[in-house]
């Protein structure tokens, strides 16, 4: 029984033992399981942890970006209501531009149908009318204005290129036709032609086309647009101008030929008187000369004032005359004022005293740079001016610096000039009141003759006048600095050089000649005197010294001339030649400069002769 039971105890020890190992095969099983379980756990925990990480920053990032689009849509919001501000403004603009622009164009509707309007009147009141012409179709329109201007009824009449062409006038329909053709082929945008036609109503009518072409894109014309107007009386107005100005062509030829002969007229008379004036002046020298007794000097000294008035007015048309011819130029160099105011003093003082006049001249300390003859003969014509027209009282020349120039003004206490006239007092030939006949007041000539010296020195004469209390004429030069003028004295050797000096003067007037051959040899010349080339060529062979100088008159007797007698001169060995001429014409005077002699015109002043004589030998 024991047994039994021992054997059922190992048998359930067994059992439980196999259970036992079962359970512990189970357990370590389960425990591998359950390892391998708290693995995946703890992976699923990880994993959890990290997702719950990234949960946690996406949540952070969705948080975030929900702030920011609430920020964003805020700042939309904002924005969209700005832009929805600026939309209804601009919307308000809008329709007031509209508003205003419906307002404009129709302002701008009535201005063009007002033009339009206007247009057609001025069309109409121009004498001008419309065209087009497509010339791809050959279609034309005219204007209502332009069946006017051609005086065509519009309800006959079909615009055509044949019409307009056939209301041309015949002699100027081809001409209009070849224009028309040329303008067509070439590639000008514009036409432009001038025809005659012959209106119903109106009879013979100029007229201008001007047209506008528009051409495709391989240059052939397609269309021309243009205007015609009435342009008869802009014709007969040029045509009446033309005549006009043909008239005053044929009026200055005339007056230039009239000019012409004035100074043909001048010269002649001129050199006809200079003959016996320059005679009379040398003789009239040498008298002077010799020892009178008081009642002869009373006699001789009027005769001297004539001649001296005589010889102005005759020099005075010389300087006109040459003046005329371009000859005259200035020659700019500087001198001293003073010099040339007091032998102006010394001319004047006599004629002035003569006239019961003072005459003032103060004395200046002032150097010009000038050309001291020209200035001398301006202040001459200038004083010798005021002294004729000076009744009473004096005339005075007074010097002074203005604006760094010199002034000179000459001033009288005559009548005045009245404003009416100073305008003219410069002019040739004229002469305030009308006394013109009193030959002591000259030709009217000096006043110009000063007026173009003036202008020649590139100056000018001012003046200004009080009717009643005189007149002030003014020359303005300019100061010449520090330079100082070269003081040249030749009289101190003039008897020395002439003594030793000859001169042949050749004239055909027999009293001219004679006076002179007296007075050259008076100033201790040899002189040998002849009236013709053939003399002076056998004077010439027969001497073994050429003379210093040769004295020529300009014309000679039988058509020969002075000019020859200087070649012949010239041909043996005489270089110095002085030309004397009493020819005063323009064209003479251009003759005789190019003949490169010393040139003196007659009435021959002794003084000035024996000047020119002395440079002319020292110069030898």
């Amino acid at each position: 029984m024991f047994d039994h039971d021992v054997e059922q105890a190992l048998a359930i020890a067994e059992d439980a033992r196999e259970e036992a190992a079962q359970l512990s095969l189970e357990l370590d099983r389960v425990k591998s399981l359950l390892a391998a379980r708290t693995l995946e756990i703890e992976h699923a925990n990880r994993k959890i942890d990290h997702q719950e990480r990234l949960l946690d920053a996406l949540s952070r990032q969705i948080e975030e970006n929900a702030r920011e689009a609430q920020a964003a849509g805020m700042v939309m919001a904002e924005e969209l209501q700005i832009l929805i501000e600026e939309l209804t403004v601009s919307n308000d603009e809008l329709i007031r531009a509209n508003q205003e622009l419906e307002h404009r164009v129709s302002e701008r509707t009535l201005e063009i149908e007002e033009s339009e309007r206007l247009l057609s009147m001025a069309q109409r009141y121009a004498g001008a009318g419309t065209w087009d012409w497509r010339i791809d179709t050959g279609e034309f329109t005219w204007s209502e204005t332009y069946f006017d201007l051609y005086g065509l009824d519009p309800g006959t009449v079909k615009p055509s290129l044949e019409c307009w062409l056939e209301s041309i006038h015949p002699d100027d329909r081809a001409k209009t036709d070849r224009i028309l053709q040329e303008t067509l082929q070439g590639s000008a945008p514009d036409f432009y032609v001038q025809y005659r036609i012959t209106h119903p109503d109106k009879g013979m009518r100029w007229l201008e086309g001007r047209g506008q072409i528009l051409r495709d894109g391989r240059g052939r014309p397609i269309r021309m647009t243009g205007l015609n107007l009435d342009v008869t009386d802009r014709k007969l107005a040029e045509e009446a101008l033309c005549k006009v100005r043909d008239e005053a062509i044929a009026a200055r030829a005339e007056a230039e030929e009239a000019s012409r002969a004035k100074s043909r007229f001048l010269a002649s008379v001129s050199h006809d008187l200079r003959q016996p004036v320059t005679s009379a002046n040398l003789f009239l020298h040498l008298l002077m000369q010799q020892k009178l007794d008081p009642g002869d000097r009373e006699l001789v000294e009027p005769l001297a004032n004539s001649l001296d008035s005589l010889t102005g007015m005759l020099n005075g048309l010389l300087e006109v005359a040459r003046l005329d011819a371009g000859i005259v130029r200035a020659d700019l160099r500087v001198f001293e004022l003073d010099e040339l105011l007091q032998r102006l003093h010394g001319e004047f003082q006599g004629p002035a005293r003569t006239a019961g006049l003072r005459l003032h001249m103060p004395p200046v300390d002032l150097t010009v740079r000038s050309d001291p003859l020209l200035v001398e003969l301006v202040l001459r014509n200038l004083i010798s001016n005021a002294i004729k027209y000076t009744l009473e009282g004096g005339v005075t020349v007074f010097t002074h610096v203005r604006d760094g120039r010199a002034v000179l003004e000459v001033g009288d206490t005559g009548r005045g000039i009245a404003p009416g006239e100073l305008c003219r007092i410069f002019e040739d030939y004229y002469q305030i009141d009308d006394r013109s006949h009193d030959h002591s007041r000259g030709f009217g000539i000096g006043l110009a003759t000063a007026r173009r010296v003036s202008e020649l020195l590139g100056t000018r004469i001012d003046v200004v006048s009080e009717v009643g209390r005189g007149s002030v004429f003014s020359l303005i030069l300019p100061l010449a600095g520090e330079e100082s003028a070269p003081a040249a004295d030749v009289q101190g050797l003039a008897s020395d050089i002439l003594a030793g000096s000859s001169a042949l003067v050749i004239d055909d007037e027999p009293l001219v000649l004679q006076a002179m051959e007296l007075m050259l040899a008076s100033w201790g010349l040899d002189v040998h005197a002849v009236r013709t080339l053939e003399e002076m060529e056998t004077i010439l062979a027969g001497i073994d010294t050429p003379p210093t100088l040769v004295v020529a008159d300009y014309t000679l007797g039988h058509g020969q001339r002075g000019t020859e007698a200087v070649v012949i001169a010239r041909r043996h060995g005489t270089r110095g030649a002085i030309l004397l001429t009493g020819d005063t014409s323009p064209e003479r005077l251009a003759e005789a400069e190019k003949a490169d002699c010393h040139l003196v015109h007659k009435p021959v002043l002794a003084d000035k002769l024996r000047a020119l004589v002395v440079d002319i030998c020292s110069a030898a």
